[in-house]
């Protein structure tokens, strides 16, 4: 597919100068413990939070679990800041819950 499109200089596998697209799970955890088959361990049981490090065009997203390129605490600051004005647009009629927010 790559030679296909003309672009295997640039993409297709890991090599210096080309761009990197890749991901690290952690595997240490007692869902993919013990793994028989990698691929079949990451696609049918791995989730989103075992995902470690994020790599896109060669530039580290995520590092550690840690976001490299977005403020994490003002993002879900805005998304509840917001949260009235979605379910209003949504109509959406917010519930009271039955136990206290904090």
């Amino acid at each position: 597919m790559v030679r296909a499109l003309g672009i295997s200089d640039q993409v297709g596998s890991i090599e210096v100068g080309k761009r990197a697209d890749l991901i690290t799970v952690n595997t240490d955890v007692p869902h993919l413990t013990p793994i028989w088959n990698p691929v079949g361990s990451l696609v049918f049981a791995a989730q989103g939070s075992d995902v470690n490090t994020v790599v896109i065009d060669g530039k580290f997203i995520m590092r550690g679990r840690e976001m490299q390129t977005m403020d994490e605490k003002k993002i879900v600051a805005e998304a509840r800041r917001r949260m009235p004005e979605i379910a209003a647009r949504a109509n959406v009629v917010p519930t009271n819950p039955l136990w206290p927010m904090v």
